[in-house]
């Protein structure tokens, strides 16, 4: 199956829309609260069943090490911007990356590191700290071992926690992910 981008009319090449909603999510763990597939979901109405966590338990205990959610677009696309909705639970240190299939290597998209930030907007509100990123208009069409004319198109899309910025294990409500189909690649 396709990626979207099916159907006639639409939005130009230049449209941006919100491709990852409803597509399948993973994660290293499964932490304690709801399953990776929560992050794409359109529901955020149960504080504890509708986000991911790395935690082990409802202290907020955090799992040690790196974590990541992956996102499969099941079609390729061209992103523009990601959307991060963590809980008061964050991370600082992150890198959003993606690849064209599952045996490509990852390349980075945006990467979060406390200190030197992709452009950057942070949002607070009760229980949701919400990081918007810019995402490179193009990619490397060498290091995603893609032809020329899909440059920049990935199909699965990775938010790798390298680190917490709080004493609980980072938690999120959403990942969302922006840009345009490429449905010829």
């Amino acid at each position: 199956g396709g990626g979207g981008g099916e159907g006639g009319g639409g939005g130009g090449a230049n449209s941006e829309e919100l491709l990852s909603e409803g597509k399948p999510a993973t994660s290293d763990v499964r932490g304690n609260l709801g399953e990776a597939s929560v992050v794409t979901s359109s529901a955020v109405t149960d504080w504890l069943k509708d986000r991911w966590q790395a935690a082990s338990d409802m202290s907020g205990t955090p799992i040690p090490g790196e974590h990541w959610l992956e996102v499969d677009l099941q079609g390729a696309a061209r992103l523009t911007r990601a959307l991060v909705d963590f809980e008061a639970a964050h991370s600082t240190d992150y890198v959003v990356q993606g690849r064209a299939s599952a045996s490509d290597a990852w390349v980075d998209l945006a990467q979060v590191d406390g200190k030197k930030q992709q452009p950057l907007t942070i949002a607070k509100r009760d229980k949701h700290v919400v990081h918007t990123l810019s995402l490179k208009p193009t990619l490397d069409a060498d290091a995603l071992r893609l032809s020329t004319k899909c440059a920049g198109a990935v199909r699965k899309v990775r938010l790798l926690i390298r680190s917490r910025a709080t004493d609980w294990g980072t938690s999120v409500w959403r990942l969302q992910l922006f840009g345009s189909w490429a449905p010829d690649c």
